[in-house]
């Protein structure tokens, strides 16, 4: 495993290439030498034309996949050189949200599934354990847990499938 650097960005990218094998060779260059710096407490937005990058930039910086340049440093942690284990728990720390909230939601799962999805992953807790803090998490992000935990996503509006997805992305 890589040893953390002293860089003071949370989020470190630098020159982050990502590129996609087409047949006969040639590839298409999603994103070419994208850096940014997020430090702790800020937010960064991707804005751009359909077609950009910003999907590929993103899935690059959760190493989904790999970028084919570049550096991407989560607190000093480089995560490009990790594998296995140690990716899965670097993973723990960063997740996705997803524009489209009722297109990454899987219609023929429960809430209470989707948002314990990670916890399930991870191998953290029993049952029981996990769907309190799905709970707790659907509360905290403004649903009602025991009108949710059962239903189904198409049953939610998109600004409650979007809040599923948020306490998803934050139940570890």
């Amino acid at each position: 495993m890589n040893a953390p650097t002293r860089d003071p960005a949370f989020l470190a990218i630098e020159n982050l290439t990502v590129e996609y094998p087409l047949q006969g060779g040639r590839k298409v260059h999603a994103v070419t030498d994208f850096s940014a710096h997020v430090m702790r407490g800020e937010t960064l937005g991707l804005v751009g034309e359909s077609g950009c990058g910003k999907s590929s930039a993103a899935r690059a910086v959760m190493q989904l996949p790999r970028p084919t340049r570049g550096a991407v440093r989560l607190d000093g942690q480089e995560l490009t050189g990790l594998r296995g284990r140690a990716l899965q728990q670097a993973r723990r720390r960063f997740q996705m949200i997803f524009q489209d909230p009722v297109a990454s939601l899987n219609p023929r799962m429960t809430i209470r599934d989707i948002v314990a999805a990670p916890l399930e992953i991870a191998g953290i807790g029993t049952a029981e354990e996990r769907s309190a803090r799905v709970a707790a998490m659907l509360e905290k992000v403004g649903l009602n847990a025991d009108q949710a935990m059962e239903r189904r996503p198409h049953e939610f509006s998109g600004g409650q499938c979007q809040r599923i997805s948020i306490a998803r992305a934050l139940i570890l």
